[in-house]
């Protein structure tokens, strides 16, 4: 009986053991996916960012040319006082 007894104690340990390993396993596993979901996002959101940046970008840069345009398209100052000296 005393055999008996040793293996069933053994086997309950052992599955205690395995019990609480599973139950790491499975708390490892749970985190791991909060990280990915969050991973995730993360990602999503510098995507997004990036996206506005690049929109914000060309936006300055059309902003710039007219900028450009207009101001080559002005009057020179030696322009304006010839043009007083004709009239």
């Amino acid at each position: 009986m005393d055999g008996e007894k040793s293996a069933g104690n053994l086997g309950d340990l052992l599955g205690q053991v395995s019990k609480s390993s599973k139950g790491e396993i499975d708390s490892l596993i749970g985190e791991l996916q909060r990280l990915r979901r969050k991973l995730q996002s993360d990602g999503d959101r510098i995507q997004r960012e990036i996206e506005e940046y690049h929109a914000l970008n060309q936006q300055v840069m059309q902003l710039a040319g007219i900028i450009s345009d207009s101001v080559r398209n002005l009057p020179t100052a030696n322009t304006s006082v010839d043009s007083r000296r004709t009239h």
